[in-house]
């Protein structure tokens, strides 16, 4: 129930005024003066102040100024006959929340007395319920424990926490307000940011990118950022939420040069042990050509496949030994699978928008894969559709093709090391290429109407954007 203070000088309106506005649910306090009004105001919290203009001691202008003074923004209705348009003026100047003109016919005055109550009320509260809950947020934002910006779309800071300005180590954030957030970034992603600028302002946002960037002491730091289009202060704006990842890629790059000094040593390893086979495997051969005994030929044949399979698994670690070790970047599906050579007798429709995935390097393998699956256990197939579909939290693409197709009780199983007629590591090694950046395939096609391999990527994953924003 609205609590209202009504003041007027006369009696009888105060009596009318307190008896129509009660019956229309209001609670209503009345007083004669504009002094008695503020000695009530300092004991009691009112919804809406109503007010007469012509009061003895101090009129409706002045006491509506002590009541700014004194007790804030509490909505104000300046009720008067009198209807000078100067006595309007001042009251707008002094933060009235509305004029209503008393007139003639009571009813019609009244109700739009308690109308305008109304409306003022419950402006002042979605007013005051929004600043708080802007203020709640900007206590979170501000204390947040990850750096975040507002900037315009030209790069204009706004807004920084006190994490953005750790990060940059400045002790006031607030001194850099209005300057560009170009000079805390590295020349040599000047072009990376201004790209980005551009996609986020025309709605292209919410993807990962990464800078290099530079501390208010020149301390160089690698940062990954998210950006946001939002409305700020009625205009356009960017929310940028940050991460400092410099030490995680002084240790990505320790890895990353561990794991090739591992794999230099695996290859040369694996060369020693190659030739090591190919001379059992040409002894064997020799052997099995001495020999005429059917039982030790036997054996021969046991340590023949036995030395080949030792031979396959050295050959598998040659094609794994560069997965995850090179950075992931982003990359065009369309592109990669219009350069895959497509044999004689077999169509390939691709409708798939010209994204960019962000994916191991060797993102080009799993196509290769895809396209070697359908030809060798696919049968008769003389087409493959690729699409692409776009959902709220994620982007399919689909492969499908018209051959023989997968028994529901190998659709898991395809994708284990192994398995399958051949090497039993085409569907392993696309499975695994496509987990290190949360991609994720599985079969969803139906037996006798051919295979259909579904590649399900998150959102932050893939973006619209041809020209591929900077890596993670």
């Amino acid at each position: 129930m609205i609590s209202v203070l009504y003041v007027d000088d006369e009696e009888d309106l105060c009596v009318a005024s307190s008896l129509f506005l009660t019956r229309k649910g209001f609670t209503v306090t009345t007083c004669r003066s504009a002094k008695e009004a503020l000695d009530s105001l300092s004991q009691t919290t009112y919804d809406v102040i109503v007010s007469d203009y012509m009061m003895p001691g101090m009129d409706g202008i002045s006491f509506l100024t002590e009541v700014r003074k004194r007790h804030g923004d509490i909505p104000f209705i300046l009720f008067t006959g009198r209807g000078d348009e100067e006595v309007v003026i001042r009251a707008i100047e002094q933060k009235a929340d509305y004029y209503v003109r008393k007139g003639n016919d009571p009813i019609t005055v009244f109700s739009d007395l308690a109308y305008t109550i109304d409306k003022v009320v419950e402006r002042y509260k979605t007013k005051k319920d929004l600043f708080e809950s802007e203020e709640k947020y900007r206590f979170l934002v501000t204390h947040a424990l990850e750096p975040i910006l507002i900037v315009d779309l030209h790069g204009t800071l706004l807004f920084a926490n006190n994490a953005a300005a750790k990060m940059i180590e400045v002790a006031d954030i607030s001194k850099y307000v209005g300057r560009n957030v170009m000079e805390f970034i590295s020349p040599e992603s000047h072009q990376a940011v201004i790209r980005d600028f551009s996609e986020v302002a025309r709605g292209h946002d919410s993807y990962i990118a990464e800078y290099e960037a530079v501390t208010s002491h020149g301390r160089p730091v690698t940062v990954e950022s998210i950006g946001k289009l939002i409305q700020y202060e009625d205009n356009p704006a960017i929310l940028l939420s940050l991460r400092d990842i410099t030490d995680r890629k002084l240790i990505e790059k320790s890895l990353r040069k561990a794991s090739k000094q591992i794999n230099l040593m695996n290859s040369i390893t694996r060369h020693d042990i190659l030739n090591k086979v190919t001379i059992i495997l040409g002894t064997i051969e020799i052997a099995e050509m001495e020999c005429s005994d059917p039982t030790i030929s036997h054996y021969f044949k046991t340590l023949e496949a036995a030395t080949t399979a030792i031979q396959k698994q050295i050959e598998f670690t040659r094609l794994y030994q560069d997965l995850g070790i090179h950075e992931p970047s982003w990359q065009s599906p369309v592109v990669i699978i219009k350069g895959l050579q497509i044999p004689e007798g077999l169509t390939l429709d691709v409708n798939l928008e010209d994204i960019s995935v962000f994916a191991d390097p060797m993102l080009e393998k799993v196509f290769f894969n895809l396209l070697d699956n359908s030809l060798r256990h696919g049968g008769s197939v003389s087409h493959i559709l690729v699409s692409g579909f776009r959902h709220r939290d994620r982007y399919t693409i689909s492969w499908e093709d018209n051959g023989t197709g997968v028994r529901d009780d190998e659709k898991e199983a395809i994708f284990e090391r192994g398995h399958g007629k051949h090497t039993g590591l085409g569907l392993f090694l696309v499975r695994e290429i496509l987990a290190l950046t949360g991609i994720s395939i599985a079969e969803t096609g139906t037996e006798g109407k051919g295979a259909r391999f579904e590649i399900t990527i998150p959102n932050g994953v893939y973006s619209d954007a041809i020209v591929s924003p900077a890596v993670v």
